[in-house]
């Protein structure tokens, strides 16, 4: 996918994606950044780093990324994903 359309964050996402379905989350980490990167309007790939950061222990540096997308401003079409971020903020001071 990433071949075909090198410009496209979607080939980076489905590449994160396989690797985390693997177990290899640490692997997926450069291609959820790339997909940030190229696609800087879609806050999902920068919440799906987050929760991957997290899982491999990396508790501040998911949280950073997490108030960062509670922190802006998206389009409408991705309030769910601030929401998500939001709820992943509030659990984590849960948690502690």
């Amino acid at each position: 996918m990433i071949e075909r359309d090198p410009m496209s964050g979607d080939g980076y996402q489905a590449v994160a994606m396989a690797f985390e379905t693997q177990g290899r989350v640490a692997d997926a980490l450069d291609f959820w950044q790339q997909a940030i990167v190229i696609d800087q309007t879609n806050p999902t790939p920068r919440l799906r780093k987050a929760q991957a950061l997290i899982a491999l222990g990396r508790s501040a540096e998911g949280d950073a990324i997490l108030r960062d997308i509670a922190g802006r401003t998206w389009h409408q079409n991705w309030m769910n994903v601030v929401y998500q971020a939001q709820n992943l903020l509030e659990r984590g001071k849960q948690a502690h």
